[in-house]
């Protein structure tokens, strides 16, 4: 389901006048991990996945190259029991290219509008 779709369901069923930034953030958490399930009861099985989701964490940021860690757990979603989430990495030249994008955007829509002052000729 397309983000914005998963953000009109969620603002439905919180009775929300519009969609926010919460609920995007929810719709996102929706389309990445898939949709909550029971939580697990206390055992030592629980104990022993969430020590070695840390191991498994303890050794990804450990490892030289691979991108910080955003989240981890141990909540089942979407049937996975663990989760590692790594912060998306974008990279420099692909920001560059967009901030140089919007900027001449900026630009043309001012010198159609007839004020080029300030624009990158």
């Amino acid at each position: 389901m397309p983000m914005r779709q998963t953000a009109a369901v969620v603002q439905v069923r919180e009775e929300a006048p519009q969609i926010s930034l919460n609920i995007l953030l929810t719709a996102m958490d929706k389309i990445r991990l898939g949709l909550p399930q029971r939580p697990l009861e206390d055992s030592p099985a629980k104990r022993r996945m969430a020590m070695v989701e840390v191991g498994r964490a303890v050794a990804i940021a450990l490892t030289p190259g691979m991108p910080p860690i955003e989240n981890l757990s141990i909540k089942p979603r979407g049937g996975v029991m663990g989760r590692i989430l790594f912060q998306p990495q974008v990279s420099t030249t692909l920001l560059q290219l967009l901030m140089s994008l919007c900027l001449r955007s900026t630009c043309w829509k001012q010198r159609t509008a007839g004020a080029t002052k300030g624009c990158l000729q």
